[in-house]
């Protein structure tokens, strides 16, 4: 029978477990088309994985594959700011969140919630979950604590350091990001469903920054403004999510 190694642990697992999940580290596999009707390696076919991220869990229920994909390819790419950094630099916002992971799967939550409250198609669903995935995407190259602080503008009590452009303009960054991602993706990759994902969280912070010379546009269309509510609920302290 032919065996294939986990993205995660890297253990050899039989097909029977592949289309699911890693017997041994429990960690979510993409799913693939496996045959093996004379039990040879020659007969696999479209077989795909997924490096591991810490919301693969989430990314799976995403049902537009192209979406999907791109899902993966950031929050892989950027999986050690996912786990590390705290979603309000200052400690005084986000009481519920511990890390930036924490953050995106409680907007992940408001976001599945609001879908179903509202009737989105699984278009508008698909759309809507990957931006409360990506929305912060252009936080991730502007907080640190290793480079110098002289090239960062403030210096916050969690120890990180963030500049200007992650604290205004990380919206638009996100944007930016997504659209590069676009532009590099085969022809027949492309679609409307990333534009549409590219044009939403560029407005995810609604009105926060009102009065501050806000650089981001202000959210309006019904996802634009489902995903900031999802945000912001996620980011109220008194908010508890109870399953």
């Amino acid at each position: 029978m032919f065996q294939g190694n986990c993205p995660k642990c890297k253990k050899s697992i039989p097909d029977a477990y592949y289309k699911n999940e890693c017997p041994f580290c429990g960690a979510i596999l993409s799913p693939g088309i496996i045959s093996t009707n004379s039990g040879t390696e020659s007969n696999v076919k479209n077989v795909t994985t997924v490096e591991w991220h810490p919301l693969i869990d989430l990314t799976t229920t995403i049902k537009d594959r192209t979406l999907r994909q791109m899902t993966d390819h950031f929050l892989t790419k950027y999986k050690d700011q996912i786990q590390t950094i705290p979603p309000s630099l200052s400690g005084f916002h986000h009481g519920k969140e511990a890390t930036t992971e924490d953050h995106l799967r409680r907007t992940f939550w408001f976001a599945q919630k609001c879908a179903e409250e509202f009737n989105l198609s699984p278009d508008d669903r698909d759309i809507l979950l990957t931006c409360a995935l990506l929305h912060d995407l252009g936080n991730y190259e502007y907080i640190s604590k290793e480079r110098n602080p002289a090239e960062f503008q403030t210096l916050y009590p969690t120890g990180f350091n963030r500049s200007r452009e992650a604290y205004y303009y990380h919206p638009v960054l996100s944007t930016f990001m997504i659209g590069k991602y676009m532009l590099e993706l085969p022809t027949h990759e492309v679609n409307n469903k990333i534009c549409k994902v590219a044009m939403t969280v560029a407005s995810h912070m609604s009105h926060w920054f009102a009065g501050f010379n806000n650089p981001c546009p202000l959210p309006k269309t019904e996802i634009e403004r489902l995903l900031a509510l999802s945000d912001y609920f996620a980011s109220r302290d008194e908010i508890v999510i109870e399953e």
